[in-house]
């Protein structure tokens, strides 16, 4: 965690963001929060933060340990639900990727945005208040056992060609205005999520969202021998 004060001319807030990588910038945080912020919210912001940093670590050590048979994949379909569901792909499929740790996180980032905010319709200012106020996995275990949305799945693909790998991921939401997500790097006050972001700089040759946004090709390209 790495805390820092933007120049007052831009805004008078602390910007909390986790470090994944060494050029991590207050224009990647999760979180904008204003200087008088609530003792109470800070700490909740904190352990959110502090969660997915471990998540993250953990997720590499994963990466690092697995042994799968995927590596040798040429290509699959695959249909998944939860929150663990997406983890477990997303280091999976990492595994028959070049750079699997950076992969792995980029696409459970997109895994995940798909389970919560395209099938499960949980909102950037929804997630912002539940994370406040520790709710957040609570609320989604909620909504994946609900009748409006249990029956909602996500649909990947994973295709090896000879110079590139190609991943699509379609959820059943009715996607999101994709614009402002992948193109804006503007500091605002609050949960921003920048998980979309993060995933195409880290993760990722190109990142495209297609169609009314609940569809996404995610490419990396392969060295030629």
């Amino acid at each position: 965690m790495r805390i820092f004060s933007l120049p007052r001319a831009q805004t008078d807030a602390i910007v909390q963001t986790i470090l994944i990588s060494v050029d991590a910038s207050p224009g990647r945080a999760d979180f904008v929060l204003p200087v008088d912020v609530d003792a109470q919210v800070l700490s909740s912001v904190y352990s959110a933060a502090s969660e997915f940093r471990s998540q993250v670590a953990s997720l590499r050590r994963d990466v690092a340990s697995r042994q799968s048979a995927v590596g040798t994949i040429n290509h699959g379909q695959f249909v998944l639900s939860s929150l663990d569901e997406a983890r477990n792909l997303a280091t999976m499929l990492a595994l028959a990727c070049p750079n699997s740790d950076l992969v792995a996180i980029g696409l459970q980032e997109l895994l995940i945005n798909a389970v919560e905010h395209g099938n499960l319709e949980i909102t950037a200012q929804e997630k912002q208040e539940l994370l406040i106020d520790g709710k957040w996995r609570d609320e989604v275990e909620r909504r994946l056992n609900s009748a409006e949305y249990a029956g909602r799945v996500v649909l990947v693909n994973f295709q090896r060609g000879e110079r590139m790998i190609s991943i699509t991921i379609q959820d059943d939401g009715e996607g999101f205005e994709y614009d402002n997500y992948v193109d804006s790097d503007v500091p605002t006050e609050g949960y921003r999520g920048r998980g979309i972001a993060m995933a195409r700089d880290l993760s990722f040759s190109s990142l495209t969202y297609l169609g009314r946004g609940n569809l996404v090709e995610a490419t990396i390209l392969l060295q030629s021998d």
